[in-house]
């Protein structure tokens, strides 16, 4: 079992190098949105089906609202330590989907 595993390893690597790797023509890719915490309204939707190479622009927070906290931007990853992007922004679509997690701020 461990030498097919490990054929497997070295072969694979190889037929996608010589076979320019996955075939990412037709597939479409989505943006979703999510409240990250949020205690009210919704986040927003984007129906849109994009292709590798194409630009999603950012929406707004929609109706979303949480207590006691002012949105701030959206971010790949939910703890803020991802790629920020306010409404309006730009994203490049390169073949893989994207999730944007609403980030929130103490009210003043």
């Amino acid at each position: 079992m461990k030498k097919c595993c490990f054929a497997v390893l070295i072969i694979l690597p190889i037929i996608l190098i010589c076979c320019g790797g996955p075939d990412t023509e037709g597939k479409t890719y989505t943006v979703r949105y999510y409240g990250n915490g949020n205690t009210g309204g919704f986040a927003p939707e984007d129906n849109n089906h994009y292709s590798s190479g194409d630009n999603a622009v950012v929406k707004d927070q929609n109706t979303l609202t949480k207590s006691g906290y002012n949105f701030l931007h959206w971010n790949t990853r939910q703890d803020d330590s991802g790629v920020a992007y306010n409404p309006d922004d730009t994203i490049p679509v390169v073949n893989i989907n994207i999730h944007l997690y609403a980030i929130w701020g103490n009210s003043p």
